[in-house]
C-alpha cells in the first residue's frame, strides 16, 4: 500500500486530539479522526504522521530529510509550513536533541539566565525577520522538487494561510478547555478543504 506522509507541526500531529489531552478523554466520539486519517481513509492509503508539537520549520525539513530514503514513487507527501518565528536551540539535558524556542518556556530549568535572556531577545529583534520565511521557503520547494522528480506528489500547505477558518477545541468545548488547534469537527473540515485541493494533483 502507497504512503500518506504528513510532516508538519502541532496542527498536523493533531495537538489535542490524541490519547494523553484532556480534549481526547472528554469528548472523542466513535469516527473522530484527525485530517490525514481521513485523508488516508478515502484514498485507501497508509498514513505516516510525522507532525512534532511546537516543532519548526528546520525541525520540519530534518523530519523530511530524515524520512527522505523511506518516501517511494507513487507516494504523497504533505508539507505544512509553519510560523517562521519558530527557531530551535539545543536541549542541554539530552544530546543530540533540540528545544524549540517557541516552547522555552517549558525548558527555562536547563538554561542560566544569560541564556535565557539571550533566547528572549534574539526571539523578540530578529526570529519574525522575513529573511528566515525566505530561508525556509527555499528549502522546502527545493526539497518538494526532488521528490516531484521521482514521481511523488508533493502538497504544501501554509500555518499563517491556510488554517483561518476552521473549528478550535476552545470553541467547540465553549471554553471549557482553552486550546486554539484543531478540534475533531475541525480536523473533518480541514480534510475536506486539503482534499479538494489533493485531487487536483493526483
Amino acid at each position: 500500500m502507497d504512503n500518506i506522509w504528513c510532516f508538519g507541526d502541532s496542527f498536523t500531529a493533531g495537538h489535542g486530539c490524541t490519547p494523553e489531552f484532556e480534549y481526547y478523554q472528554k469528548y472523542k466520539k466513535d469516527g473522530d479522526k484527525l485530517w490525514c486519517e481521513y485523508l488516508g481513509n478515502i484514498l485507501k492509503m497508509n498514513v505516516i504522521n510525522k507532525g512534532i508539537n511546537g516543532g519548526s520549520n528546520d525541525m520540519i525539513i530534518d523530519s523530511i530529510l530524515d524520512s527522505f530514503n523511506k518516501i517511494n514513487a507513487d507516494d504523497i507527501v504533505i508539507i505544512e509550513k509553519t510560523f517562521n518565528y519558530r527557531y530551535d536551540i539545543p536541549n542541554l539535558k539530552e544530546n543530540n536533541k533540540w528545544v524549540s524556542a517557541h516552547d522555552i518556556i517549558y525548558h527555562k530549568e536547563q538554561y542560566n539566565d544569560e541564556q535565557y535572556q539571550t533566547i528572549i531577545n534574539f526571539s523578540y529583534h530578529f526570529a519574525n525577520h522575513n529573511l528566515y520565511e525566505d530561508r525556509q521557503n527555499k528549502r522546502i520547494d527545493f526539497i518538494s522538487n526532488i521528490l516531484q522528480k521521482s514521481n511523488i506528489k508533493v502538497f504544501i500547505w501554509d500555518i499563517k494561510t491556510d488554517m483561518q477558518f476552521y473549528d478550535r477545541i476552545k470553541n467547540s468545548t465553549n471554553g471549557e478547555i482553552n486550546d486554539g488547534h484543531l478540534s475533531f469537527s475541525g480536523h473533518y473540515q480541514f480534510y475536506q478543504w486539503i482534499y479538494q485541493k489533493l485531487i487536483k494533483i493526483l
